[in-house]
């Protein structure tokens, strides 16, 4: 039977490949090796058993390579356990420095108010609820805040936090671009949305039959709409 101390949390996809003539634990005294990730073992008193010590991870910084090679204790150390991790953290921040993420996340954050919205232009509004009235659309019709950015709203986590924040009534991802090109030359402008789900899983029509149904909307309202122009 061979002890081994863990000195930091090592997964259990890695523990589970010992089998019965291993055992492992964080408080393992006499132990025949270490695994370790990132503790530091320059102050460690090593046990006479102490055979190899395994460092989960690139690099053998944290351990006393001279110490262990005066007491004839195997250092190992894992890069390739690394592979994944810098994989990721690459792409974020590739994500990052291509997206303006951060500088994004900087800009909600000034945010105040009404302040960098674009405000519909309210006789705009006025005359397209009078044009879905005459249309006599069978559609429930909803006035509020459009919340638009680069992205597919489908997590309800990520819709509550876009109603609690902004105060959205729906989501989508071109209005902001119309608001703004809009407000920067004066122009009135108003955006329209055929709401197609809740941006949850709970979608009841296919989409198809939803562009089919909107399609169909969209022309009586701008019909009456222009007549009222």
């Amino acid at each position: 039977m061979y002890n081994i101390k863990l000195l930091n949390k090592i997964s259990k996809v890695g523990l589970d490949d010992f089998d019965e003539n291993y055992t492992y634990s964080e408080d393992m005294t006499n132990e025949d090796a270490i695994l370790v990730r990132s503790a530091s073992l320059h102050d460690y008193d090593f046990g006479k058993n102490l055979k190899a010590i395994a460092r989960a991870g690139a690099g053998v910084n944290n351990i006393p390579i001279d110490k262990c090679s005066e007491n004839g204790i195997v250092v190992f150390n894992t890069p390739g356990a690394n592979a994944n991790a810098v994989k990721e953290l690459v792409l974020c921040a590739l994500f990052l420095s291509s997206r303006k993420i951060v500088e994004s996340i900087r800009w909600v954050d000034t945010l105040k108010d009404d302040e960098n919205i674009f405000k519909t232009d309210e006789k705009m509004l006025e005359l397209a609820l009078t044009a879905a009235k005459r249309a006599e659309l069978s559609i429930k019709i909803f006035t509020g805040r459009v919340v638009s950015g680069d992205q597919f709203i489908s997590s309800k986590d990520k819709k509550k936090w876009l109603v609690e924040t902004f105060d959205g009534t729906c989501a989508e991802m071109e209005g902001a671009s119309i608001g703004h090109v809009a407000s920067l030359n004066k122009i009135p402008y108003l955006v329209v949305r055929a709401i197609s789900d809740k941006a949850d899983d709970s979608a009841e029509m296919d989409y198809p039959s939803f562009a089919a149904m909107a399609i169909d909307n969209s022309v009586a309202l701008m019909t009456e709409f222009v007549k009222l122009c």
